[in-house]
């Protein structure tokens, strides 16, 4: 492999990795905001890091969409403006 693949590949790599942090540190929250800091802080971090799993999996789908959906969250505003 060449150097400019190696870097694409870390690259993305931590792109997924960043997707994963993002998704375990936001269900965890919203673990702890719905159930409360004793059930929330003490067990969300289960579902948090099953979530998390998904989400590194689904990851390249999901930086693919991305780009898509603000353009069409854009769009509607942009529609609703008018």
């Amino acid at each position: 492999m060449s150097d400019s693949q190696d870097d694409d590949d870390t690259w993305i790599s931590v792109l997924m990795g960043l997707v994963s942090v993002v998704t375990f540190l936001g269900s965890w929250a919203y673990a702890v905001a719905t159930y409360g800091w004793f059930l929330g802080l003490s067990l969300g971090w289960i579902p948090a890091l099953i979530l998390a799993g998904f989400a590194y999996i689904l990851s390249p789908l999901i930086l693919l969409g991305l780009p898509i959906l603000v353009m069409i969250g854009v769009f509607l505003l942009w529609a609703s403006s008018r």
